[in-house]
C-alpha cells in the first residue's frame, strides 16, 4: 500500500509531465505559424490549439490545486460516514444482544418453573 501522501506526489509529478508535454507542444505551434507563406488553414488550426492549451494549463492547474486541497475535506466525510456505519452496527448489534438475551433470560425461567 502506498504511503500516504503517495498519490499527491503523483498528481503532481503527472501534472508537472503535462506542462512539459504542452510546452513542447506551444514550441511546435510557434513555429509552425512562423513558417512564410503558412496555409491559412494551418494558421486557423494553430491558434485553435493555442486555446486548447491555454485551456489545458487552466485545468491543469486546477487539478494541481485540487490535489492538496480536497484530500481533507474527502478524509473528513469518510471518518463521518464510517463513525455514522459504525454506531448503526452497534447499535444493530445492541438490539440483537438484548433480544437474544431476553429470549434466553425467558427460556430459563421457564425451564425453572417446570
Amino acid at each position: 500500500q502506498p504511503p500516504p501522501g503517495a498519490m499527491l506526489t503523483n498528481v503532481g509529478v503527472i501534472v508537472e509531465v503535462m506542462r512539459a508535454q504542452q510546452s513542447a507542444l506551444a514550441s511546435t505551434v510557434r513555429m509552425v505559424k512562423g513558417i512564410p507563406g503558412a496555409d491559412s488553414d494551418v494558421e486557423r488550426q494553430a491558434r485553435a490549439i493555442e486555446t486548447s492549451l491555454d485551456d489545458m494549463q487552466s485545468t491543469l492547474q486546477t487539478i494541481l490545486d485540487g490535489s492538496t486541497g480536497d484530500t481533507t475535506g474527502l478524509m473528513e466525510d469518510v471518518r463521518r460516514y464510517a463513525s455514522s456505519l459504525v454506531e448503526a452496527k452497534s447499535e444493530s448489534l445492541q438490539d440483537l444482544i438484548r433480544n437474544t438475551t431476553e429470549s434466553q433470560g425467558s427460556l430459563l425461567a421457564d425451564r425453572f418453573k417446570k
